[in-house]
C-alpha cells in the first residue's frame, strides 16, 4: 500500500475518501461516500456505481483500492478518478421534475458537480503561503491594463470598467450564499423542518400521477419570482452589481396567499 496516500477530506461537512496513487499521480474519490451524502440509499448506490462501471468512458477511471484503516483494519472501496468525477456527476441529470419534487437532492448534486473534484485535488497540493486576495475591481483593472506592476491606476478607461462591472455575474461563493439563503427562507415559510409541510407530498390522483411536494413548489415559486424580478434565467446569472439587492429580495420574499393558505392547512392536518 506504499504507493497509495489515503485521506479523509471534508466537503460540505462530510468526510469523503480521497486516494492518491503516488506512481501515477492520479487522485481518486470514494464513490460510496459521495452518493450516500447526496441521499441515495444502499440499493441506489450500488445501481449508480454499477452504471459507472459499465459506462465505456467512466469505467476507465474507476478502480477498487485496498487500504489500511486505523480503526477498521483493511478496507476496500470503489473510487473514481477526480478527472472523471464531473462527467460521472453530470450523468446524474437534474431534471425540472427533480428540481420541483426533490429540491435538496438537486442542490446537492449541483454543488458536487461544481466543486467536489477541486476540493479533493487541493487536499494533495503543497501548502502555500496565503496570497493577498485582490478585489474584483483590481482584477478587472489588471486584466484591462489599467494598473501597472505596482498596482497604480492608469487613467483613461473608466467607461470600460463600468461596462464590465455591469455585465459581471455573481461568483461561485455568492451563488452558494443566494442558494442557501433561499433554502432557509423557504424552510421558514413552510414552518420549519419539523413542520408537516416540510415533507408533505400531495395525494396521488391515479397510478400515473407523481404529485409534487409543497416544499418543492414553494422554492420553485421563489426562484420564479426572483428570475422575473431580476430578468435572469437563473440566480447564477444575477449581475454582481445587484448582489446585495438580491440578498434583500430573497430575504423579504413570501409565498403568495394561496400557497400560504395551503401550508397552513397542511400543518394543521386539514389536507
Amino acid at each position: 500500500m506504499n504507493d497509495l496516500v489515503v485521506k479523509e477530506v471534508n466537503f460540505l461537512g462530510v468526510d469523503l475518501l480521497a486516494v492518491k496513487n503516488v506512481e501515477s499521480g492520479k487522485i481518486y474519490a470514494g464513490i460510496n461516500a459521495i452518493l450516500k451524502d447526496m441521499g441515495f440509499d444502499e440499493r441506489q448506490i450500488e445501481y449508480r456505481r454499477n452504471k459507472w462501471l459499465s459506462d465505456k468512458s467512466l469505467s476507465k477511471g474507476v478502480q477498487k483500492f485496498s487500504y489500511p484503516s486505523e480503526n477498521r483494519g483493511m478496507q476496500e472501496s470503489y473510487c473514481i478518478d477526480i478527472k472523471k468525477l464531473p462527467l460521472a456527476l453530470a450523468k446524474l441529470e437534474i431534471t425540472p421534475k427533480m428540481e420541483k419534487e426533490l429540491p435538496e437532492l438537486s442542490d446537492k448534486i449541483e454543488t458536487y458537480q461544481d466543486a467536489c473534484a477541486d476540493v479533493l485535488a487541493e487536499a494533495f497540493l503543497p501548502t502555500k503561503e496565503p496570497v493577498k486576495k485582490l478585489t474584483n475591481e483590481q482584477i478587472m483593472r489588471i486584466q484591462l491594463g489599467m494598473m501597472d506592476e505596482q498596482g497604480e491606476r492608469i487613467d483613461g478607461v473608466e467607461q470600460r470598467v463600468d461596462l464590465l462591472e455591469n455585465t459581471m455575474t455573481v461568483d461561485y461563493e455568492q451563488q452558494q450564499r443566494l442558494k442557501e439563503l433561499a433554502k432557509t427562507v423557504v424552510i421558514n415559510a413552510v414552518g420549519g423542518k419539523k413542520a408537516r409541510a416540510y415533507t408533505y407530498q400531495y395525494p396521488q390522483r391515479d397510478e400515473n400521477d407523481k404529485p409534487p411536494k409543497i416544499y418543492g413548489m414553494v422554492i420553485s415559486r421563489l426562484w420564479h419570482d426572483y428570475q422575473d424580478y431580476f430578468e435572469v434565467n437563473s440566480y447564477r446569472n444575477t449581475p454582481k452589481i445587484k448582489y446585495e439587492e438580491a440578498l434583500k429580495c430573497i430575504n423579504a420574499w413570501q409565498p403568495p396567499t394561496n400557497m400560504q393558505l395551503d401550508i397552513g392547512k397542511i400543518n394543521r392536518g386539514e389536507i
